[in-house]
């Protein structure tokens, strides 16, 4: 009952602005996108809805109320970074994201479309791992193994190969 509150009182919001700007409440995972363009903020509900199940079979769970923020731009070199603790991704909108990819980085590669949706499932993976218990000794590395990991995998299979 408590997380259909949580929902109602988000959806009530959504219409509100977030410094000048619109969100989006995703029905999966309860998850709020702000800022960008209305159609940005679509794309990555609808990327969260193909993603999320894909990682719930990996046993990769996003916890509910993950807020991510088109931002211009988050910290060098980052396309997207999650942010421990807060619930938050900061991303860089589709087109910004296709102007600041760094030629000699290991997506180069991957056409733009594909890209941004494999940050999203990246920076998705970090909010999962980042309340997970930790058997190992160095846990950020783990959890960027498996960001990465599942990154990769979220990417169709031209783009994989191009990879």
């Amino acid at each position: 009952m408590l997380r259909s509150l949580g929902l109602i009182a988000r959806l009530l919001a959504s219409s509100a602005s977030v410094a000048g700007e619109e969100e989006t409440v995703c029905q999966t995972a309860d998850l709020i996108v702000e800022g960008g363009m209305s159609m940005s903020r679509g794309r990555i509900c609808r990327i969260a809805a193909r993603e999320i199940p894909k990682l719930a079979a990996c046993n990769v769970a996003v916890p509910e109320g993950v807020t991510l923020r088109s931002v211009d731009p988050p910290p060098k070199p980052c396309l997207g970074i999650f942010h421990c603790g807060e619930a938050l991704i900061s991303l860089l909108s589709p087109r910004l994201m296709a102007k600041r990819r760094d030629p000699d980085r290991a997506f180069a590669s991957v056409p733009d479309e594909p890209c941004f949706d494999s940050v999203v499932v990246h920076e998705l993976t970090r909010a999962a791992y980042d309340s997970a218990e930790c058997p190992f000794v160095d846990c950020p590395a783990t959890a960027e193994y498996a960001a990465y990991t599942m990154q990769v995998r979220s990417l169709p299979a031209e783009a994989r190969e191009a990879f």
